[in-house]
């Protein structure tokens, strides 16, 4: 069964849309905290690595359609999934610095 979502209509239902996944895997808040500990930790760059599965699509007007998860099989069978590997590296930029404040992002096969 797929995704018949008006965005992405053929998708696999146990993927979402990469923008989605991608959205998701960076909602990182920054800050984790124990107020009755009196302890407070503020993250300033994280780096996420994982292998992730891909639904690939390509509709009648010859638009690509991508969605992804995690792997969502480990059992060896006679027609496997490609896994790919996305990496993440978010970091905290200050709006004030001459940087340009952009994230970075990549994929491998």
């Amino acid at each position: 069964m797929t995704n018949q979502t008006k965005e992405d209509p053929v998708i696999d239902e146990a993927l979402v849309p990469i923008s989605t996944f991608m959205e998701d895997l960076s909602d990182i808040n920054g800050e984790v905290s124990d107020m009755q500990a009196g302890i407070r930790m503020q993250v300033q760059k994280a780096e996420i690595g994982l292998p992730i599965q891909l639904d690939i699509h390509v509709d009648d007007q010859g638009k690509v359609i991508l969605g992804a998860s995690p792997p969502l099989y480990y059992t060896e069978t006679s027609y496997s999934p490609v896994f790919h590997q996305v990496e993440v590296r978010l970091e905290i930029v200050d709006p004030h610095s001459k940087g340009n404040g952009i994230t970075e992002s990549s994929m491998e096969s």
